[in-house]
Parts: structure tokens; sequence; C-alpha cells
């Protein structure tokens, strides 16, 4: 799975899962990294937790110039929850 996707996937299961003690979800960014560093938990009494979602792959691994190849089943998101959770696709970056 590669990092966008699995991205994606963490923000959507914590965004859904509406727990009490989460105020939101969002993406964070740090000075100098081109893309999202990764994933801001906001909690109601004031805290945030930050996740940061890295890979790798062994030697003669991934080649990130084709599409990911992903491996039978996959299981889509419920489009009940897509259409209520922005995706890293949608986000604009600056």
């Amino acid at each position: 799975m590669r990092i966008v996707r699995a991205m994606d996937l963490v923000h959507t299961l914590l965004s859904a899962s509406v727990h009490p003690d989460i105020e939101s979800v969002t993406y964070y960014d740090e000075v100098g990294v081109n893309s999202p560093a990764g994933i801001q938990v906001n909690m109601t009494d004031g805290t945030n937790v930050r996740l940061r979602v890295v890979g790798g792959c062994g030697p003669g691994g991934d080649n990130f110039s084709q599409p990911e190849n992903i491996p039978y089943p996959y299981y889509q998101t419920p489009e009940e929850v897509n259409e209520n959770v922005p995706s890293l696709r949608t986000i604009r970056r600056r």
C-alpha cells in the first residue's frame, strides 16, 4: 500500500470512528515537505496527536512510475464514508 492510500485509509477510519474524544482529523504539513507530513487528530480536551505515515520497499521493490498494483480482493470504503471525508487527493497543496 502506497503512502497516499495509507494516509487516506487512516484518515477515513479515524474520521468515521465518531469517537466522542475526537473533535477533528486533518492532514498536516511541515516546512520543506512537498506532500502532507501526516495526520493530526484534534481531541476535545485541546490536545492533539500527530501520526506520521512512512513507507519503504525492499530491493527491486515498487516501481513508482507505474500505477499501484492492488492485490485482490480490494475492499472499497463505503460511499457514505467517502462523501463525508475529504481525500488526500482532493486537498489543494500549497
